[in-house]
């Protein structure tokens, strides 16, 4: 028998019986669809609002860092500073400034043949000594608020976004001792947390607002980093 032809010794209510079957099925399709899709939205839009607090509580824990800060100017050698001798929250980086102006000069009398990467690390690394508990912190969780942004796999989630919004927190004087710490990073290449942190800096352009005019030494200091990067910059 003809299958094509099968349908004409079917009864009526048989037919009937098969058009709402097929249609049953359509239906049940295409709702199948709909909640499949429904989920995936809602799904999406749970974990993009999840990642959003979590930047949001990042920031905010940053920030308390950054309001926390207490420490006491350091003027060496009868020097002259136009910081308090106390200073907290973004004016302790200003304070950290002039102590690593002042160990770069110190180290420039020391060793005047040295190259100025040479000098900035030496520096660098004095201050670190000195009063890297304070901002050594204030820097891991810099660096642990973008690495948590770079790993967020979520699709349409605009990174960008929440970088212009950590971007719009750091004050001149956090730039520019930030925009000395990758170079000591870069010099040392000794811990794989601060080189990847040093990476992030370049790769979502976190210095975009520096001021190269307020570096110790702006002829020779700018463009000492990123220094002929290969890293590709996601964020403008």
């Amino acid at each position: 028998m003809n299958i094509c032809c099968s349908a004409d010794y079917l009864s009526n209510s048989d037919k009937i019986t098969v058009l709402v079957g097929l249609v049953t099925i359509v239906v049940l399709a295409i709702t199948a669809k709909v909640l499949y899709d429904t989920f995936k939205e809602i799904k999406a839009s749970n974990e993009k609002n999840g990642a959003e607090n979590m930047i949001i509580k990042h920031v905010e824990f940053h920030y308390r860092i950054l309001q926390g800060m207490e420490v006491r100017n350091s003027i060496k050698n009868g020097g002259i500073s136009a910081t308090p001798p106390t200073v907290k929250g973004q004016e302790s980086f200003k304070a950290f400034y002039e102590d690593l102006e002042h160990s770069y000069k110190e180290e420039t009398q020391k060793n005047p043949s040295k190259s100025e990467t040479a000098k900035i690390i030496a520096s660098f690394q004095d201050i670190y000594n000195n009063s890297g508990g304070n901002f050594g912190h204030y820097f891991k969780n810099l660096y642990a608020l973008l690495r948590y942004i770079h790993n967020i796999k979520i699709e349409g989630f605009d990174k960008c976004q929440y970088i212009k919004l950590i971007k719009a927190q750091l004050s001149e004087y956090e730039l520019l001792l930030l925009y000395y710490d990758c170079i000591w990073i870069k010099g040392d290449k000794q811990d794989e947390d601060e080189i990847e942190f040093m990476e992030l800096v370049i790769q979502y352009n976190i210095l975009t607002a520096l001021n190269t005019n307020r570096l110790i030494h702006p002829i020779f200091h700018k463009g000492l980093f990123p220094e002929n990067s290969e890293i590709e910059v996601l964020c403008k």
